[in-house]
């Protein structure tokens, strides 16, 4: 039997899809909402111009 016939829908897990794998996040956008994250020297996600 396929996964895809085990599962009625889309896989998720609670409210938010794991990494967010049910959309295309357009590149422009992305980089937006990476801008402005925190600017802590820490945070995981890198800030280049």
């Amino acid at each position: 039997m396929k996964l895809k016939e085990l599962l009625p829908g889309k896989l998720g897990f609670g409210a938010a899809p794991l990494g967010n794998m049910f959309r295309d996040i357009p590149a422009d956008l992305w980089r937006e909402l990476r801008n402005a994250g925190p600017v802590d020297p820490l945070a995981p996600l890198p800030i280049d111009n």
